[in-house]
C-alpha cells in the first residue's frame, strides 16, 4: 500500500526563476500561490504540517489549476487519517489535471483506504473504463498553460 508520508518527500519547490520562457509570465495569483506552496513545504521539513495544510489550501484558493498543491494537501489530510477529505481533495485535483498519474494513484489509494480494496478497485475499473485513468508513467510536471497572463 502507498505511504503517503513518504509521498511528502517526493514533492519539491518551485524556483520561478528557473521557469521556460513560456511559463515566465505568471499571475500575481500564481507567483503567491507558488510561494505559499513552497513555505508549506518548508513547515513539513520542520514537522509542522497544521501551518503547511493552511499555507496549502490558501495556494489553491489562488489557484485552484495548481494540482502538486492540490494533491500535496490531500496527502497531509491522508497523513493525519482523514482519508474523506483526502480522498475529496485528490478528486478535485483530478478534475483539474486527468492526466496526472501521481493524482489517480492517490485517488486509488485514498479510496482503498477510506473504503476497502475491492469496492476501490471497483470504482476504479469504472474510472479506467471512462479513460480517467493514465499509464503509471509519470506526467511531465510543468506549469505550461496553467498559469501564464491573458
Amino acid at each position: 500500500m502507498l505511504d503517503f508520508k513518504q509521498e511528502i518527500s517526493k514533492f519539491k519547490p518551485f524556483d520561478t526563476g528557473t521557469l521556460p520562457a513560456e511559463d515566465a509570465a505568471l499571475t500575481d495569483d500564481a507567483k503567491q500561490s507558488i510561494e505559499l506552496y513552497n513555505k508549506a513545504l518548508s513547515c513539513l521539513e520542520s514537522n509542522n504540517a497544521d501551518v503547511a495544510v493552511i499555507q496549502l489550501k490558501r495556494a489553491v484558493m489562488l489557484n485552484p489549476a495548481f494540482t502538486e498543491a492540490m494533491n500535496l494537501l490531500g496527502i497531509c489530510h491522508a497523513v493525519d487519517g482523514d482519508y474523506k477529505k483526502a480522498l475529496e481533495i485528490f478528486s478535485q485535483a483530478e478534475k483539474a489535471d486527468d492526466k496526472n498519474s501521481d493524482t489517480a494513484m492517490y485517488v486509488y489509494a485514498a479510496a482503498v483506504m477510506l473504503y476497502g480494496r475491492r469496492k476501490a478497485s471497483s470504482e476504479h475499473g469504472k474510472m479506467k473504463r471512462k479513460g480517467r485513468v493514465v499509464s503509471s508513467e509519470k506526467t511531465k510536471r510543468g506549469l505550461s498553460g496553467i498559469w501564464r497572463s491573458k
